[in-house]
């Protein structure tokens, strides 16, 4: 039998664990700020988030933030989106910036896909920007994510925003990245699911071990509950047929993989609409 070397035992270790790690969405490594002056992102509101924030935030480190701020966008409806940036009026004055919103509506962790550009302004003067867009009738319901950023125009010699600023700017990212994340539900409301559900209950919530689901359906229908963990990745899937009537699931969350404490999302649809409320795990 022959003796495996060190360095072949290394690298099948590394090879085994890259297929281990979960898939995510880009960080922009490139967007290094070479000031507190820089270009930055001071406030977004869309939908349920209101979130103020210094230009650039971890100066000098990177200027690409992930807020941990969701909201809740639902199939077909029209959303408003402001965004305030800057600008650099010290070396760069009269730069103007340019804006891009990127939601990745098929869960696949990338925001290159036909229609995943919702937003998409140029040569935008530093203040405030507005644009709306309508979230698609055909998407992949649960959590998603949702990329805002400003970055100096070509009034300063920079290339047009890309998600993952790939290839790099060759003058450097001079703008801001923020993440925020996305519910993306079929539904306009939790109680509002569709003809045939109603009353859509969880809890406790927070959990510990057990969840109990309860709706009610007007009619015969088949149901499918999935739970997503906070990076969109279905952890949990179930599907059944039930009579009309009120029903209630028990779900052990330990026993469908569920052991790490955050947060959770759980969605609930019949095929045609769905809805999905978060819930905390302890």
């Amino acid at each position: 039998m022959k003796k495996i070397t060190k360095p072949i035992v290394l690298v099948l270790i590394l090879v085994c664990n890259s297929f281990l790690l979960p898939a995510q969405w880009c960080t922009v490594t490139t967007a290094i700020p070479y000031s507190t002056d820089m270009p930055g992102i001071t406030h977004v509101v869309i939908n349920t988030i209101d979130r103020i924030s210094l230009p650039i935030e971890d100066y000098p480190n990177n200027s690409y933030v992930n807020t941990g701020m969701s909201t809740t966008l639902n199939a077909g409806q029209t959303y408003t989106i402001s965004i305030t940036h800057t600008r650099d009026a010290v070396i760069f004055p009269t730069v103007r910036n340019n804006i891009r919103v990127w939601i990745d509506y098929n869960h696949d962790y990338s925001f290159d896909d036909p229609g995943e550009t919702v937003v998409s302004l140029n040569y935008q003067t530093y203040g405030t920007s507005t644009a709306s867009f309508t979230v698609p009738m055909s998407f992949t319901p649960g959590m998603t994510r949702m990329r805002v950023t400003a970055k100096m125009s070509d009034d300063g010699g920079h290339t047009l925003p890309t998600s993952c600023d790939n290839p790099p700017d060759p003058l450097g990212y001079h703008g801001e990245v923020e993440d925020y994340d996305v519910i993306l539900s079929s539904s306009v409301g939790i109680n509002d699911l569709t003809s045939a559900i109603s009353n859509f209950v969880i809890y406790p919530n927070p959990a510990s071990t057990d969840l109990t689901v309860d709706f009610g359906l007007a009619k015969a229908s088949t149901i499918s509950l999935n739970i997503y963990d906070v990076l969109g990745k279905r952890i949990y899937w179930v599907s059944s047929s039930h009579p009309s009537g009120k029903h209630s699931l028990k779900i052990n969350l330990p026993a469908v993989g569920i052991t790490q404490k955050g947060i959770y999302f759980i969605d609930i649809n019949d095929g045609k609409k769905s809805s999905v409320t978060r819930f905390a795990v302890l």
